[in-house]
């Protein structure tokens, strides 16, 4: 196992500790989780060290911190709140069914819409964790690159 794929699996840690109830905890488990988010990749680019096993493990750790969150958040978030949280999830498993019913061959990599969606659930725990109101246009933009998601994907499998 390489560096960065050791750096993605740090994530796991992070999201076990955004578990824990205190704010500065969570508060550090998410900055260190989104640093280690951009570190791995570029660390992978730079290092020439791009392995199959770190282009899954990554996403993996990302869907962890997420879910970490959802139980962290459940008791506070509005069902709509919790659908747009969960809506590049959604998109990623309408385009496996996609993939599956339509035989395209995709192999798993990252895309724009999905590193964007991240950086806005890194931004919208961090806001929560504050305990500061999230802003209607960040629930408007989770929403907007979850669902596009799926069509970039869609996109990128036709090439």
């Amino acid at each position: 196992m390489n560096l960065p794929t050791l750096i993605s699996c740090s994530r796991g840690f992070f999201a076990l500790a955004f578990l824990v109830e205190s704010p500065l905890i969570r508060t550090v488990a998410i900055v260190l989780a989104a640093l280690s988010d951009f570190l791995d990749g570029y660390l992978a680019r730079r290092l020439g060290q791009i392995s199959r096993l770190g282009t899954i493990i990554d996403p993996i750790m990302d869907k962890l911190f997420v879910l970490a969150a959802l139980v962290t958040f459940w008791p506070v978030l509005e069902l709509w709140q919790i659908m747009l949280l969960l809506s590049r999830e959604m998109s990623l498993l309408l385009f496996y069914g996609y993939t599956r019913i339509t035989q395209v061959k995709w192999q798993v990599r990252s895309f724009w819409s999905g590193k964007i969606m991240t950086t806005l659930q890194f931004i919208l725990l961090f806001l929560l964790v504050q305990n500061i109101v999230v802003p209607a246009l960040l629930w408007a933009l989770i929403g907007m690159f979850g669902i596009s998601s799926f069509f970039e994907l869609r996109r990128l499998s036709a090439t």
